[in-house]
């Protein structure tokens, strides 16, 4: 039962994150149309943040996924 809740804990952080990737490389698109961007510089913060929470979101999946043996 622990390692099932786990499991749904693991797979709706995963979803979640999942889906604020979506949005944000919608979001990526839409600042190549607007006329203030001057190119990928502009996105190298963001980028460092997304590719942070990342590695700490998948952390925390791991975390919870792992066999203990």
């Amino acid at each position: 039962m622990k390692y099932a809740l786990r499991t749904v804990c693991a797979v709706s952080i995963a979803g979640l994150w999942l889906t604020i990737s979506l949005f944000s490389a919608i979001a990526v698109n839409l600042m190549s149309a607007d006329e203030d961007w001057q190119g990928w510089s502009d996105f190298v913060g963001i980028g460092v943040l997304y590719i942070g929470f990342s590695v700490l979101v998948w952390a925390v999946v791991w975390l919870l996924v792992r066999n203990r043996t």
